[in-house]
């Protein structure tokens, strides 16, 4: 079975242009026999091709099509990357403020709060006086 793959010969696949085809295409060129002209250019190229193992001439243009759309959709996903990380920040700049403003807010409430008990505090000191004015006396003194 190794020897029968060895001593196989590789079968290359030449593309063939049909008659029509041919004809077609140097009906477009005008000069003086040009019917041998073609059929030397495609002599000429079909051995190139058999010289070439089968392999195309020219290399694909959907290769570097594959690698543009690739590269195109790097670029628009990096555009669309770019546009969703500055979305981000600018709600994260937007909860800072906010952050800062509810912490501000909440500085006041505490500092009004302190203010307030002071307040009650002298109050009731006031009205403990008012009521029963010896035992404050008296408290101060013990």
């Amino acid at each position: 079975m190794i020897n029968d793959k060895r001593t196989s010969t590789s079968v290359i696949s030449i593309p063939t242009i049909p008659n029509e085809r041919l004809s077609k295409i140097s009906e477009l060129v005008s000069f003086p026999r040009r019917n041998e002209f073609m059929q030397r250019l495609y002599a000429y190229w079909k051995l190139k091709r058999q010289s070439r193992n089968g392999m195309s001439l020219l290399r694909r243009l959907q290769y570097t099509n594959s690698t543009m759309r690739i590269d195109m959709n790097k670029e628009k996903s990096s555009k669309r990357d770019y546009i969703k990380m500055k979305n981000q920040y600018k709600k994260l700049l937007q909860l800072r403020r906010d952050l800062e403003r509810s912490r501000l807010l909440l500085e006041l409430v505490r500092k009004r709060e302190r203010i307030k008990w002071k307040i009650i505090r002298e109050q009731r000191s006031i009205f403990t006086y008012k009521l029963i004015p010896y035992k404050m006396f008296l408290s101060y003194l013990l």
